[in-house]
């Protein structure tokens, strides 16, 4: 026992920690994330310490939770205190089959204060209690709003994290919203991972739809646009708890999925410093509390989460003053005035001698990595799970098919398999073994049904593409080679990371039948 108390962060890849319970207690000299110097988290913890969700509940309607995750508090009855699961009507929501979209939401809502890769990361308010309903489809829906208006009172629930698994009709669950908006609970969710095309209708009285922002606070491609969305927050590459074949994570991911939360999270804030606060109360502090943010796509202004402004506009309105006093110097030396945030270069680079770290997960489709020449296949990327070998930005469906057991979408094209249905963020990753360094083709069979739709390649983390168009080929079937030659790849093992940008006028990023990572053919 002592041994495993002693043990140090095991680092599974760049993007991935998993933390012993001792390594949290020595975070006091570790400096904000980047996620959470955008939205000014640091700073509102360190001016209102108080202010931290205690007291309130938070409902998620959403998968499965990893309540055993420590950072979660590690065992049912500590941050999450109820739950039940609507489709086996039992209370165990624990994520057996991996399906640990749930830990994630929990994350950003409540975790505890951790360290990951060297930053600080806390959920918005660590002091509240979460209760986990898994849910899928509208009539489990439903139930979960009428679950939570019963038990509203019981728990005191002040705000909810709704996330659709199946496109469901709102219309069924309409009336609880209203029930739950004219009791003072706020509820939000995630506008979703369909842009940049414009976001769907919603009640948007009843329920704040939030969008996503990169570390540049530019609104993310993969986010819809318009008036269908109320807020942005960081969304793009952020770091969430996680839950992976036994093992408690944190991982890199990105989608609204990640960013909503954040913001109903301060809406449980805003309802500790007054109870009395109406939902339309509280998102009018949230919006005159924004930071203004331009999109870089549609040259519209969107109002991006600053917990720190919030919690002042909120003490002003309700006439409070703050049970500690606002210090006027920030007692947290570790948040940067200016955060520094790193930038893609235009041109990509490939480093001439191999990384110290590598970015494989270490579990490889087959019994080691591909070799060069050899023809992948799209659907073999590596083990592991969600966050390892593959991340879809759309898990709010189960795939269409079982050669993996995941949520990855993949169909029969003739006797093979190919990746179909892609969305925006959505990525894979193929392990490569390269014996020498050298210029590089990197090719992949691909097509799509719509105009549009984007992709890129990585290797090794790094840009080696920029935006690539997915060939419309007016066929699911049919499909065109698209070739990125004479990338400079240095010895050992690579990591070949396929990356989708942007959905087509389909809804598709596109269908990928194979990848080929082969020496380059030198000029005659």
């Amino acid at each position: 026992m002592q041994n495993n108390r002693n043990k140090a962060v095991l680092a599974r890849s760049v993007d991935m920690v998993l933390e012993t319970m001792e390594a949290r207690q020595l975070l006091s000299t570790a400096p904000w994330s980047v996620q959470d110097q955008q939205i000014h988290h640091g700073e509102a913890v360190a001016h209102y310490p108080s202010i931290n969700g205690a007291g309130q509940t938070i409902a998620i309607i959403d998968r499965s939770v990893d309540y055993n995750h420590p950072d979660l508090g590690g065992g049912l009855g500590n941050t999450v205190i109820a739950s039940w699961n609507f489709e086996t009507d039992s209370q165990d929501v624990y994520p057996y089959d991996n399906d640990s979209h749930g830990t994630g939401t929990a994350g950003v809502l409540a975790a505890q204060p951790h360290e990951v890769g060297g930053q600080l990361y806390q959920g918005i308010a660590p002091g509240a209690k979460i209760i986990a309903l898994k849910t899928t489809g509208t009539a489990q829906i439903s139930a979960a709003f009428d679950w939570i208006v019963a038990h509203r009172k019981q728990y005191n629930i002040v705000a909810v994290n709704y996330v659709d698994f199946k496109n469901s009709d709102e219309s069924a669950y309409g009336p609880q919203m209203q029930t739950l908006y004219d009791a003072g609970v706020f509820v939000g969710g995630a506008v979703g991972n369909y842009g940049p095309a414009p976001a769907w209708g919603s009640f948007h009285d009843l329920i704040s739809l939030v969008g996503s922002v990169d570390p540049n606070n530019d609104v993310s491609l993969s986010t819809p646009r318009g008036a269908g969305v109320d807020f942005v927050a960081p969304g793009s590459s952020v770091n969430v708890p996680w839950y992976s074949d036994g093992l408690h994570l944190d991982v890199t991911i990105s989608g609204s999925s990640w960013s909503a939360p954040q913001v109903v999270g301060t809406a449980a804030l805003i309802k500790q410093i007054s109870p009395k606060f109406s939902v339309k109360e509280v998102k009018t502090i949230l919006h005159d509390s924004a930071t203004k943010v331009v999109d870089s796509y549609s040259g519209a202004t969107y109002d991006m989460l600053n917990v720190d402004a919030a919690l002042t506009l909120a003490y002003k309105r309700s006439k409070q003053t703050p049970t500690v006093e606002r210090p006027t110097t920030p007692t947290t030396p570790t948040t940067p005035t200016t955060p520094t945030i790193p930038t893609t270069p235009t041109t990509p680079t490939i480093p001439t001698k191999p990384p110290v770290v590598s970015t494989s997960n270490g579990q490889f489709f087959g019994k080691s990595p591909f070799s060069v020449g050899q023809v992948i296949q799209a659907e073999n990327y590596d083990k592991g799970g969600v966050g390892f070998g593959f991340y879809e930005a759309s898990v709010l469906h189960p795939a269409t098919a079982t050669y993996r057991s995941d949520t990855v979408d993949m169909y029969k094209n003739k006797k093979a398999w190919m990746v179909g249905s892609t969305q925006a963020g959505q990525w894979m990753k193929y392990s490569i073994q390269n014996k020498k360094q050298g210029n590089y083709d990197i090719s992949t069979r691909v097509g799509g049904l719509g105009t549009g739709a984007m992709f890129h390649l990585e290797v090794d983390g790094q840009n080696v593409s920029g935006p690539i168009a997915v060939p419309m080929t007016g066929s699911a079937t049919k499909l065109k080679t698209v070739t990125i030659k004479n990338i400079a790849i240095a010895p050992g093992q690579r990591v070949i990371k396929l990356v989708i940008d942007q959905v087509g006028t389909d809804g598709s990023g596109g269908n990928f039948d194979w990848l080929q990572f082969k020496a380059a053919k030198r000029a005659a």
